[in-house]
């Protein structure tokens, strides 16, 4: 054995280590799932979590517009996280002939919506989609190549975005970030997304613009 060999050599523990996690690899029930057993498997957990709260509401998630992929121009990434990856919507562009519009339709039909209804339809959504004609208004939030491309994290990215649109669909707070709309698909499904909110302040800008307001307050307070 060379003086370089010694020096590259792993040790006993590292070696130990490597060969306990082969072992939890290997026997790694989750090794090469194939897609539709994720998705049963992500199903069942979202159904275990729903049935421990009762912040849920099926009805209230029902009333967010659906749209497809195919509808939505998207643009720029806006940011990526552990499981999603977040991009601009600069035009949504209406298929009529759509499934989800074919639902809409049918469950609208011969009814007279109120306003706070009218605000739950695509065509109220696709309207405003830029501020000014210019600005984008949305966000699209849908599962990141990485996630696609290992079992573990397709399972838990699929469970967290199905369980972030619930408690967005029941959440209304200023401070709390909108969702407007979802794929017309269902939320334990490969191509599943949110559209959410634009957001054009980080939280870091937020606490600076905050930290500003409050010292001229107390600037007039003490005029």
């Amino acid at each position: 054995i060379t003086p370089r060999s010694l020096s590259t050599m792993p040790s006993s523990a590292a070696l130990k280590a490597y060969k306990e996690r082969e072992a939890v690899f290997n026997d790694d029930p989750l090794r090469g799932a194939e897609i539709p057993v994720l998705l049963d498997t992500a199903k069942e957990i979202i159904k275990k979590y729903s049935e421990r709260t009762n912040c849920f509401d099926e009805e209230r998630e029902q009333i967010f517009p659906r749209f497809e992929r195919k509808e939505l121009q998207l643009s720029r990434v806006l940011g990526r996280g552990g499981f999603c990856v977040v991009n601009e919507v600069k035009g949504i562009k209406l298929d009529s002939g759509s499934a989800a519009a074919k639902d809409e339709a049918a469950r609208n039909k011969d009814k007279e919506l109120s306003q706070y209804e009218e605000a739950f339809t695509r065509d109220f959504v696709a309207t405003r989609s830029l501020r000014e004609g210019k600005v984008a208004r949305y966000a699209i939030k849908q599962l990141s190549d990485a996630c696609h491309n290992d079992s573990h994290l397709f399972l838990k990215g699929t469970i967290d975005l199905a369980l972030e649109a619930k408690f967005l669909a029941v959440l209304e707070h200023p401070h709390i970030i909108k969702m407007r709309a979802v794929v017309s698909v269902s939320p334990v499904s490969k191509n599943y997304f949110l559209i959410i909110d634009h957001l054009y302040d980080t939280l870091k800008q937020c606490i600076h613009s905050w930290k500003t307001e409050n010292k001229c307050l107390g600037w007039l307070c003490h005029c």
